[in-house]
């Protein structure tokens, strides 16, 4: 595409005058609008992670978990992989856990909100706060008596919403009941999501459900002091081989002789001409 979009071919490399991440920026932002494969590749393997999570009934993720091992109440597939895992399934996992910008959102915005709370775990899953409910409240989690239970377990869902029952092994010491206020404060601010069942919600979208565009959304913010390029050059007044070239003249990427000299280009031999500057 790269090649392209400067003339180059297998055979001769022409210069590539503007950065690849720059063209694969919106036009209002600066860039081409052209897709960029990478990240296009990384938000449709993100929403194979979105469909596991959500798509219950469906034969394709009873399969994978059969095949990979995956518990019936497991909402997110998890880092670890088998040896012996195919190709495909192997990109969606690297893709999600991967440590960058990407991997990163995908994780971040990837929120549960629960329904009837018969799949999301009580203590270690991220349903209310910032921390999973075990971490925030170490003893008061020691003391349970069921530490692996879901939400189901722990509470009843009614018209009016959630009315918990916790039970521990013991009734609290005076330096431990902090913890356990604190944590009943917490579940009776609990706002009920009205869903019937629990699914894992896209933050970047109005209704949740997960999009490759929303993705790409997050890396089409304009810096700041950009130009107005709609109005400056895609105006549509000229053809757009015409915008294009405008497009580069703005950026000082025209292949003058000051710019091929600093990409170490010396095509231009007589250097006493006073137009050599400007010959194209």
């Amino acid at each position: 595409m790269s090649n392209f979009l400067w003339g180059g071919s297998l055979e001769k490399r022409k210069i590539h005058w503007v950065k690849w991440a720059d063209i694969c920026r919106p036009k209002n932002c600066g860039g081409l609008g052209v897709i960029d494969p990478n990240l296009q590749n990384r938000a449709l393997l993100g929403k194979w992670v979105w469909k596991f999570a959500n798509d219950k009934d469906t034969i394709w993720q009873q399969i994978i978990r059969c095949k990979y091992g995956y518990s019936v109440d497991c909402r997110l597939p998890v880092e670890s992989v088998p040896r012996r895992v195919s190709l495909l399934w192997n990109g969606v996992i690297k893709s999600f856990f991967k440590d960058d910008v990407v991997g990163n959102l995908l994780r971040n915005n990837f929120i549960i909100q629960v329904g009837d709370g018969k799949s999301i775990s009580f203590w270690s899953d991220l349903w209310l706060g910032d921390f999973p409910l075990k971490s925030r409240f170490p003893r008061i989690y020691a003391l349970s008596g069921n530490k692996v239970g879901k939400i189901s377990e722990f509470g009843k869902k009614d018209e009016s919403g959630w009315v918990w029952n916790l039970q521990l092994r013991r009734q609290p010491f005076d330096w431990e009941t902090a913890q356990w206020e604190e944590l009943l404060a917490l579940l009776q601010s609990f706002q009920d999501s009205n869903l019937n069942r629990d699914w894992i919600c896209w933050a970047s979208t109005r209704d949740g459900k997960y999009s490759a565009s929303s993705l790409g959304k997050f890396f089409s913010n304009p810096s700041e002091g950009a130009y107005e390029w709609p109005m400056l050059v895609w105006r549509g007044l000229a053809p757009p081989r015409v915008e294009f070239f405008f497009w580069l003249a703005v950026q000082s990427r025209i292949p003058v002789k000051v710019e091929l000299v600093k990409r170490g280009v010396s095509a231009i031999n007589d250097l006493s001409c006073p137009l050599c500057a400007f010959c194209l």
